[in-house]
């Protein structure tokens, strides 16, 4: 559809400056710059006279810079990454949609990115279509970081630098700085596409090798490593008075014999070496001992008498280490009732029985001797723990049913214990609360508990059960509970079909008073609708 508005256009005297893109689409938002236009609008710079117009390809040029305005060589670019005004940058290739070469940044530090063929005139953003200048001024741009008269080059990670690049970083000259300030610099922009300027050099190097394979090396090194001019006599020596340097030969008689030959053995090192590696002339008792005050020089024998005797050895036992750790090893003298224990007063030491005063084990009601009339090894086996009586008692159900989630259901006294209907719920806190109305047994003869079994024939669904089993001294009031104790809360894991059998319950210590009672809860913690039945429970009481 064929629309007509009004012409925008943005008119700016400022030389250099050039139509941008904005960052947002609202130029209400207070992040426009003067210099951001939508599509279609346009941009006269009347000093440049440069007009500009944005279309979804970027910012397009509609006219050539003046052809009067010979200071400067402007060209229109592409920008395929964003830049600020003044960076320097290379050509990338061709954008055939806009017709015009596409620029990145250049970097001193890589010879792909290299060289620079002309300066951003603007801060533009990726995608953007602008123009870089490669001879002239560029005006308008930060320059606060250098002086006026500074040499600028293609900085290290992009950029500008008035620090020339060292080695192994190439080197470009792209002009230098007319005017420094932060906001109205400016910069002669010169000797634009080559990076051919030689790098820095340390203090006495200098390149060697090709154009394309160059390297350093440090002069004074090198000079070092030479040899000094040489004079006969002064730095190198001469032979027989003669000097070595020049032509020819030097005739060296070496028909000496045994008796010609003069100076010293010790200037004959290797021979002398040789002689000091061999054994002086033996003298027995002087460099070489005697054994048994008779020389070991000579022809023949020496008879050692080697048959000592017990008695005859001399020195001391301690000199004697392996035998001496050997003896500390050893058990000391065994005295009864000093290092050994007597047995009912008798000492256990000598040969023969110690009589313990036992004759006879006999199989009863907290003794078991199995196999019954075996001859091997006795096993004896206590249940419930061991003295004190040794008491079991025995609590069965129906059905416990567990139908609530985390509610604790105990025994009542209008229906049968911990039956499935009706039940008696007792709170949904940590533990059960415990009525005087709540039945419970009493315990009789017994000192304490000693163990748990808990058996049911079948489970209805499974789940996460707690029990909770306390007991406390017997009170007639309602609420009387005094020497309360925790004597088992655990919880266990029950399996749909199947039944179940828990002997190893933790039993905490506890000591049962002359009228100890002990009630039961249980409580399901994880599933749905739980039933145990048949239910048994045996406590074992010491």
């Amino acid at each position: 559809m064929e629309e007509f508005k009004r012409m925008i256009i943005k008119v700016s005297d400022v030389e250099g400056a050039s139509a941008t893109i904005p960052s947002t689409n609202d130029h209400t938002d207070g992040s426009w710059l003067t210099t951001d236009i939508y599509e279609g609008e346009l941009f006269l710079n009347l000093i440049d006279n440069i007009l500009q117009t944005r279309t979804d390809a970027g910012i397009i040029n509609l006219n050539a810079s003046s052809s009067s305005d010979a200071d400067r060589v402007v060209q229109d670019v592409r920008y395929d990454e964003a830049v600020e005004k003044g960076e320097p940058l290379r050509i990338t290739g061709y954008n055939v949609g806009s017709g015009i070469i596409t620029v990145e940044k250049a970097d001193a530090s890589a010879s792909a990115e290299m060289p620079s063929y002309g300066l951003a005139m603007a801060n533009y953003s990726s995608g953007a279509t602008g123009q870089m200048i490669a001879v002239g001024t560029l005006t308008d741009v930060d320059t606060s970081a250098f002086a006026e008269g500074d040499t600028v080059y293609v900085a290290v990670g992009g950029g500008l630098t008035n620090v020339k690049p060292i080695e192994p970083n190439l080197v470009q000259n792209v002009g230098f700085v007319a005017r420094s300030n932060a906001n109205n610099g400016s910069i002669e922009v010169v000797a634009i596409g080559r990076a051919n300027d030689v790098p820095n050099l340390p203090l006495g190097h200098t390149f060697i090798g090709t154009s394309t394979n160059p390297t350093t090396i440090d002069l004074t090194t090198e000079l070092n490593d030479k040899q000094d001019n040489l004079i006969s006599g002064t730095n190198i020596k001469t032979i027989n008075g003669n000097t070595i340097l020049g032509s020819g030969n030097l005739p060296i008689d070496t028909t000496d014999q045994w008796g010609d030959i003069t100076g010293t053995l010790s200037n004959q090192t290797d021979l002398q070496n040789e002689l000091d590696d061999k054994q002086d002339n033996l003298i027995s008792g002087n460099n070489i001992k005697t054994v048994n005050g008779t020389t070991i020089l000579g022809s023949g024998n020496l008879a050692i008498d080697t048959n000592d005797q017990w008695g005859d050895i001399t020195g001391t036992l301690s000199n004697q280490t392996d035998l001496q750790n050997a003896l500390d090893n050893k058990q000391d003298n065994l005295v009864s009732g000093t290092n050994i224990k007597t047995v009912g007063g008798t000492t256990i030491l000598g040969s023969g029985n110690v009589d313990l005063g036992v004759t006879s084990i006999v199989a009863g009601t907290n003794v078991t001797i199995s196999p019954a009339g075996g001859t091997g090894a006795v096993t004896i086996n206590a249940s419930g723990g061991g003295g004190g009586g040794g008491l079991t008692h025995y609590q069965s159900f129906d059905t416990i049913g567990l139908t609530t989630l985390n509610t604790w259901y105990v025994h009542n006294t209008s229906m049968n214990p911990l039956y499935k209907y009706p039940t008696f719920q007792a709170g949904t806190g940590a533990e059960p609360n415990f009525y005087w109305n709540i039945n419970r047994f009493f315990v009789n003869g017994a000192n304490s508990l000693a163990g748990l079994d808990f058996h049911c024939s079948n489970i209805q669904s499974g789940g996460e059960v707690e029990i909770w089993v306390v007991s406390y001294d017997y009170d007639n009031s309602r609420f009387g509970a005094t020497n309360k104790q925790v004597l088992v809360n655990e919880t266990f894991s029950l399996t749909a079909n199947n039944q179940f059998r828990k002997t190893n319950f933790n039993i905490n210590p506890n000591t049962f008073s002359a009228e100890t009672t002990i009630q039961i809860g249980f409580r399901l913690i994880a599933g749905t609708n739980l039933f145990m039945y048949t239910p048994s429970l045996r406590y074992h009481f010491s």
